[in-house]
């Protein structure tokens, strides 16, 4: 977190209210020089669940969230933001889902958006994954993610430690979750236990919302993203969905079928596209060398009824 005084107490507060006790609660500071330190401290001697961690400098938040992983122990984590607030129900619930159902590796409750002053504008879009296979979940991550809420639900740590956790580019959170979804099923709960805190102006110029999302993620050590078009960077995006899916243990067929499917979401969802895209188009047609040969046999018939 970074610079987060505002509703930080609330949400240390909420956390810790918790029904289910046994946990740590691990603050990573990045760096803030507003009061965010002295709360914190405050409440690691008030609780000795409460660990505070402070870097030296603001090294982004990508790098900030992975390494509060690396300091976490125990058999789930969850990530949390420094402005949110939790039904004391939340971690329990999730963890019951957890311990009842081992192909899933992710639960997370319906969500809540609240404004600056904590009143509810209206339940947010959510998924749930159970029951489909490692390719359909994945690619549902990719064309129907609209908010990354399920970042923040209860996950299996030793699953989580098994990906490339957050990497260092465009939207990396919807790749982590990409690359979870490959493992596992993401189960939503029924209740709303997560309140997510909208609290920020909202920006109607693509650019400035693009500096501001980079300068959080980047911190002090910017890149050349910040000289990129939006157009670039979901290309940057779906490079990194192609490579995951590159690395993966899907089925050869599996895999040339994520990959088109991610060249579409991308081309569909934000305008990416890449040289030779149309012949792109013609794969995801064929699907198969079943398919293609149906389909040419069905065109050689049209052709023949038409000379006829």
């Amino acid at each position: 977190m970074f610079e987060e005084e505002r509703y930080l107490r609330l949400t240390l507060e909420s956390l810790l209210a918790q029904d289910y006790g046994n946990f740590r609660l691990i603050i990573s500071d990045n760096a803030s020089t507003d009061g965010t330190e002295d709360i914190c401290r405050e409440f690691e001697d008030r609780d000795p669940r409460v660990q505070y961690f402070r870097a030296a400098s603001n090294v982004g938040a990508i790098a900030n969230f992975n390494r509060t992983f690396e300091l976490a122990r125990g058999k789930y984590f969850m990530w949390a933001g420094a402005h949110d607030l939790w039904e004391p129900t939340f971690i329990s619930a999730a963890v019951a889902r957890l311990e009842a159902s081992p192909e899933v590796v992710l639960a997370y409750p319906r969500v809540m958006r609240i404004n600056g002053e904590g009143k509810h504008s209206g339940l947010m879009h959510d998924l749930d994954t159970r029951g489909l296979s490692p390719l359909t979940r994945y690619l549902k991550i990719i064309s129907e993610l609209e908010s990354c809420n399920m970042f923040h639900g209860l996950m299996r740590a030793e699953v989580l430690g098994q990906t490339s956790l957050l990497k260092d580019c465009w939207a990396s959170d919807i790749i982590l979750l990409a690359e979870l979804a490959l493992k596992g099923e993401f189960e939503l709960l029924s209740e709303v236990l997560f309140y997510r805190r909208e609290f920020r102006p909202e920006e109607h110029d693509l650019e400035r919302w693009k500096i501001r999302a980079l300068k959080t993620i980047e911190g002090e050590q910017p890149s050349n993203r910040r000289e990129m078009s939006l157009a670039e960077l979901f290309r940057e995006m779906r490079n990194e969905e192609l490579r995951l899916i590159f690395r993966s243990n899907l089925s050869p067929r599996n895999k040339l079928s994520a990959m088109v499917g991610t060249i579409k979401a991308a081309r569909g969802r934000f305008g990416v596209r890449l040289p030779g895209d149309a012949a792109l188009r013609v794969l995801a047609a064929m699907r198969s060398p079943r398919n293609f040969v149906r389909r040419v046999r069905a065109r050689f018939h049209r052709s023949q009824t038409r000379s006829v």
